[in-house]
């Protein structure tokens, strides 16, 4: 406890946290426990949680107490790969299976974006499996947006040979600096991220990915 609250006096020295108001804690015991008994105690907002390696976050993620945090959070979470620059989000890319039960999702992203001063971009990714023509896409975009009161930047339908191809490269596209995703909590990510699509975005993504609890 000694050493572990040492290097935390040590890092909240550092330059970038000046102006910034830091309360710290150090827990013991499980990892996933004490994250969470945190947040509900501080009524937090928000979880940011690090990662770097080589691998991206596969270990982090698979079997970990991360997997637990983003499959169990109520508030969103946030979880940031090593970079050497300054992180500034200013076009966010909110990938969506359009299902009308994660609208509540899509409104928590809304108000990420509107805080964060970032350009919120909508995205259905359309593939051979579940091909839809232009029509039926458009159709199932302006059933999701409705009476949902979200605004985005744009929304794009993306055609692509697999979901998480079509993020990547629809992120690229625009330059995008973060992706975004709603979860199901307990049941897993959203249906349409499930399986290796969901954990091949986290794990592959270079850029940030923040989650959204479906409530």
């Amino acid at each position: 406890m000694k050493l572990a609250k040492e290097k935390f006096d040590n890092l909240l020295n550092a330059d970038f946290l000046k102006g910034v108001t830091i309360h710290g804690d150090v827990e013991t015991g499980a990892a996933f426990s004490g994250i969470m008994d945190t947040v509900k105690r501080h009524n937090a907002d928000l979880i940011v949680m690090g990662s770097h390696g080589t691998d991206g976050i596969k270990n982090m993620f698979i079997g970990s107490n991360a997997e637990k945090v983003v499959r169990n959070s109520e508030v969103p979470v946030l979880v940031v790969k090593d970079r050497k620059n300054r992180l500034d989000v200013n076009d966010f890319v909110f990938a969506t299976d359009l299902d009308p039960n994660s609208t509540s999702a899509l409104k928590e992203a809304a108000v990420f974006a509107e805080k964060t001063k970032c350009n919120l971009h909508l995205l259905y990714v359309n593939t051979p499996s579940q091909f839809l023509s232009t029509r039926q896409a458009e159709e199932k975009v302006t059933a999701y947006l409705k009476n949902v009161n979200v605004q985005p930047a744009d929304y794009v339908i993306y055609n692509d040979s697999s979901v998480e191809e079509g993020v990547f490269n629809y992120t690229k596209d625009v330059k995008g600096d973060l992706i975004g995703m709603a979860t199901h909590g307990r049941r897993g990510l959203s249906h349409f991220f499930n399986g290796s699509v969901s954990e091949d975005i986290v794990n592959h993504s270079s850029l940030p990915v923040v989650t959204f609890r479906i409530k």
